[in-house]
């Protein structure tokens, strides 16, 4: 572990989320993975942006029941597998990355604009099983 991973907690799962009873049995779990989320024309009440990117460390994972993409302090993704939001995430794999798109308006009616999440992991074949 890297002297700012330490000091700042970047990419780590939080002990509470490592307890979480709504992820009891993960199926897979990474931690400490680069991710950027890209937005293009996305509105909010709060916000809006053209263009912008951010990017980071986070942990990701799955179980039977939900899928999360974790930061320290809060969630990029946490949605159950079963629910009908989930249908609205595009998982794709392109050069190397996982990709997640998915339009704002889905999870939010205030919401507008489209959000892609790149995921730079290893283990790809982890997450073939998502892509339609």
């Amino acid at each position: 572990m890297s002297f700012f991973q330490r000091i700042f907690y970047s990419g780590k799962m939080p002990e509470q989320s490592k307890q979480n009873p709504i992820l009891p049995n993960p199926v897979y779990m990474e931690k400490n993975i680069h991710y950027s989320i890209t937005y293009r024309n996305y509105k909010s009440p709060m916000r809006r942006f053209h263009y912008k990117i951010v990017s980071g460390k986070v942990s990701i994972g799955y179980s039977d029941m939900l899928f999360i993409a974790h930061k320290y302090k809060g969630f990029l993704i946490n949605v159950p597998i079963h629910d009908q939001k989930f249908a609205c995430l595009n998982f794709t794999i392109e050069n190397g990355v996982l990709l997640i798109k998915y339009s704002a308006n889905d999870f939010n009616k205030d919401c507008s604009g489209d959000v892609e999440l790149r995921f730079n992991t290893e283990n790809l074949d982890q997450f073939k099983m998502f892509i339609k």
